[in-house]
């Protein structure tokens, strides 16, 4: 076979997208069926086992969802960002392969039953409401379907998912929350987890929905507790979660790591905060507080959000590694505005016009490694080096606390 050969088919099953091509090509025999130059053939090919045969699937279209959610992060983007920014998916491959929520609305009986045949399990599905008519409204889509049935159909054959309710204020909390918890613990298999998140809104947003209140966000802390602690009695484990947010906005005392089980929705901003502090509590205890050390002064960023987490932590590990200090800057998210306040989520001009501020020349301006995506890049389109080139001090992109200690602590 060649490049840009089209495979069509293989043990004469068609063959749709990469997913379709993995199922099928594990197979020990395979005829593969394939169109080259508009010409049909086929090939005989023997796989054995850890044999990849060395076919490459060319990337695919993404599936595009066809919601117009009155939360889409996607609607409240800024212009001139980079271009994939801007693509609403509803791929089932990609919630598979990368934990990426859909909502299942378009996906009827036969899309289902593919999704059973293939074994994608487990997927990440956004519920948001079990009532019908809220969803509907939520996800401004009049044909969606009935979430509760396909998560039903689902789990019955198999299918396990983790799922996600985003938190609008006067929409889906309260008696509507309440409903939809009790019908996804009472769904007989297929749960794993659910995790309620606050809605996330930028300054473009215009669909006239409003951040949480600090009591709104308590009285979802309060609800999802006490569902969350009745469910796992039954079920031995729990699996109703509240991100941190939810916790920061109502000024509730984050749980316990034991709390999170094995972290299932860490991803959705679930536990982080928690794992963070664990990681502390692990990492100052084989701390060399008796080394002969240079003087030098870090800075560490991150988000307003978890900036008095890190400040605490500085605090404590300052007075451990003296002369060495780490001080630890918030940043302020211009680019989507005050009300988003997660470090995944800020830029990186805003980053440098925060570190750039400070008077003080560092050893090294430590980075949070989630601002960048695969390439490298910011959301505004900062690269890691244009951004080393524009800062006054080195910067030093980690991606857990760990790191960071590990560096201030040899120096």
């Amino acid at each position: 076979m060649c490049k840009g050969d089209v495979i069509t088919a293989i043990n004469g099953v068609p063959i749709e997208d990469e997913v379709d091509f993995e199922f099928h090509a594990a197979q020990p025999e395979l005829e593969v069926d394939f169109m080259r130059k508009n010409r049909r053939r086929s090939a005989l090919l023997h796989r054995t086992p850890c044999d990849f045969l060395g076919i490459v699937p060319a990337p695919q279209p993404i599936r595009q969802c066809t919601n117009n959610c009155i939360f889409c992060f996607v609607n409240q983007l800024p212009p001139r960002l980079r271009k994939t920014l801007y693509i609403k998916d509803e791929d089932v491959s990609y919630s598979f392969r990368l934990g990426n929520y859909l909502t299942l609305s378009s996906a009827g009986k036969a899309e289902l039953d593919k999704i059973i045949h293939r074994g994608l399990s487990p997927l990440y599905i956004s519920v948001h409401a079990t009532d019908t008519q809220v969803r509907k409204r939520m996800l401004r889509n009049r044909r969606a379907p009935d979430i509760v049935k396909q998560l039903a159909y689902l789990g019955a054959h198999g299918i396990n998912f983790h799922t996600q309710i985003v938190a609008c204020a006067g929409i889906n909390d309260g008696a509507v929350l309440d409903q939809s918890l009790q019908a996804l613990c009472a769904l007989p298999g297929g749960l794993l987890s659910v995790a309620v998140v606050p809605v996330g809104l930028t300054k473009y947003h215009t669909g006239g929905l409003q951040p949480l209140t600090v009591q709104e966000a308590k009285a979802i802390c309060e609800l999802v507790s006490s569902r969350g602690n009745a469910d796992a009695r039954r079920h031995k484990r729990r699996r109703l979660f509240c991100a941190d947010e939810l916790y920061i906005k109502a000024d509730i005392p984050l749980p316990a790591g034991d709390y999170y089980e094995e972290y299932p929705q860490i991803e959705n901003g679930v536990g982080l905060i928690r794992q963070l502090l664990d990681e502390w509590d692990t990492a100052k205890s084989n701390l060399n507080s008796n080394g002969r050390r240079r003087r030098r002064h870090y800075l560490l960023v991150t988000s307003l959000s978890a900036y008095p987490f890190f400040r605490s932590i500085s605090a404590e590990l300052n007075s451990l590694i003296a002369p060495v200090t780490l001080s630890v800057l918030g940043v302020a998210n211009s680019l989507f505005g005050p009300t988003v306040t997660v470090a995944g989520l800020l830029g990186g001009r805003d980053v440098l016009k925060a570190i750039n501020s400070r008077q003080q020349r560092y050893a090294g301006i430590f980075i949070p490694e989630v601002i960048l995506n695969v390439n490298s890049a910011t959301l505004d389109g900062f690269s890691q080096r244009r951004m080393q080139r524009l800062s006054r001090s080195p910067l030093i992109f980690t991606h857990t606390l760990t790191e960071v200690i590990a560096h201030v602590n040899t120096t």
